[in-house]
């Protein structure tokens, strides 16, 4: 994956570190609401994400 330095990163690594950590103490996701997702898949997600955006903005 790229690097991209607009701030996406961390919140990429909040949401598998808080899925993972609800997922290890069985939290109910009322308590917390991030899904549990992998690493992975957030990386996937976000490159996505701003693919799209990239081609918005050039239409």
């Amino acid at each position: 994956m790229k690097d991209y330095d607009d701030g996406g990163l961390p919140l990429v690594d909040e949401v598998v570190t808080e899925g993972r950590n609800a997922y290890l103490h069985n939290t109910p996701f009322e308590e917390n609401p991030y899904p549990i997702v992998s690493l992975e898949f957030m990386s996937w997600w976000y490159g996505w994400l701003l693919e799209e955006e990239r081609q918005t903005m050039a239409a």
